[in-house]
């Protein structure tokens, strides 16, 4: 079986939402998670903007929530949605969690649950250019 290999730092294009991101692939987190806005519940529709980009509002009645643990260390209700992923032109099925993520440095992340789904390895020396955490110590 060929094995996908993404780098830590992977365009990322969410058609049905029309956004493209540079996310982290992160194996030190297990979901994954999309910076948005304006996230609330309203009579069983979920509304969000993504990236904050009030041009991008959306809504969906497909969703869950689920008790996770933030980047801060604390548990969170987070909102989930099925989403379709395009990288390296192929797709993906997957889950991602809402969260405001403004003050995190990517807008996305995709953690281990997305990485095993899909049987993907990271190789973190493909995206070194885009890493900016590795500039400080190479």
């Amino acid at each position: 079986m060929i094995r996908e290999v993404l780098g830590s730092i992977e365009v990322v294009r969410i058609p049905k939402l029309g956004i493209e991101v540079r996310a982290k692939v992160d194996t030190g987190a297990w979901s994954g998670v999309l910076h948005c806005t304006d996230i609330h519940e309203v009579d069983g529709v979920l509304h969000f903007t993504p990236l904050g980009d009030k041009k991008l509002t959306a809504q969906t009645k497909n969703f869950e929530t689920r008790v996770v643990r933030s980047a801060s260390g604390h548990d969170e209700e987070r909102y989930i949605i099925a989403v379709v992923l395009e990288i390296n032109q192929k797709t993906y099925h997957t889950t991602l969690g809402l969260s405001d993520r403004s003050k995190m440095q990517r807008e996305m992340l995709l953690g281990r649950k997305f990485l095993i789904e899909n049987n993907i390895l990271v190789d973190v020396s493909l995206t070194l250019d885009d890493d900016h955490e590795a500039e400080r110590y190479l």
